[in-house]
C-alpha cells in the first residue's frame, strides 16, 4: 500500500514538512508495511518557500537586497 502525505502548514504550530513527517510516522505505526511518500504543499502563504525547498531538495541562500526606497535589507 502506498500513501501520500501532502499537508499544508498548520499556522503557528507546524511547517508543512513537519506535518508531513508526523503524518508519516503515524501511518507507519498503524500500517508498518505501508510506503509513505511525503510531499509538503503550500497555498502561496507562509511556508511556501519551505515547502518548495523540501519538495525540490533546495537550500536557503542569504542575499542583500534593496527595499522599494533602495535601502539595503
Amino acid at each position: 500500500m502506498r500513501i501520500l502525505a501532502a499537508p499544508d502548514s498548520f499556522k503557528g504550530s507546524l511547517t508543512a514538512p513537519e506535518a508531513a513527517a508526523h503524518m508519516a510516522a503515524g501511518i507507519r505505526r498503524a500500517a508498518p508495511g505501508a510506503e509513505v511518500i511525503c510531499f509538503p504543499v503550500a497555498d502561496g502563504g507562509e511556508g511556501t518557500a519551505s515547502a518548495l525547498l523540501a519538495a525540490t531538495g533546495g537550500r536557503w541562500v542569504a542575499a542583500e537586497v534593496m527595499d522599494p526606497l533602495y535601502r539595503p535589507l
